[in-house]
């Protein structure tokens, strides 16, 4: 997840803005304000963040294994045809009048 924190003194308290973007690339803001020092404004917007990447993860979930489904059945099929030419290798290696099973 892309995103950046700043902070700033508005109306003589501690502000902390989180830009970051969301699951469809859009930026987007969350912030919060009235702390009276600068590490209480840290530790909640590094809870926020914290909250926001679960989020970020949760919604990229079905995607990733939309993708990881769509990896194991290429990979499914890729096996299958390596087998198949393996078989064809074998039965066209066997005699026509198949001695080998007499």
């Amino acid at each position: 997840m892309q995103y950046n924190i700043t902070y700033r003194e508005r109306y003589g308290k501690i502000q902390y803005i989180i830009s970051y973007k969301d699951h469809n690339g859009k930026w987007r803001q969350k912030s919060e304000q009235g702390f009276v020092k600068k590490g209480e404004a840290k530790e909640a917007a590094d809870k926020m963040l914290d909250k926001l990447k679960e989020s970020f993860s949760l919604r990229l979930m079905p995607l990733l294994l939309s993708d990881r489904a769509y990896c194991l059945s290429v990979s499914k099929a890729g096996a299958m045809s390596l087998l198949k030419n393996a078989a064809q290798l074998i039965v066209s290696s066997l005699p026509l009048n198949g001695a080998l099973f007499n």
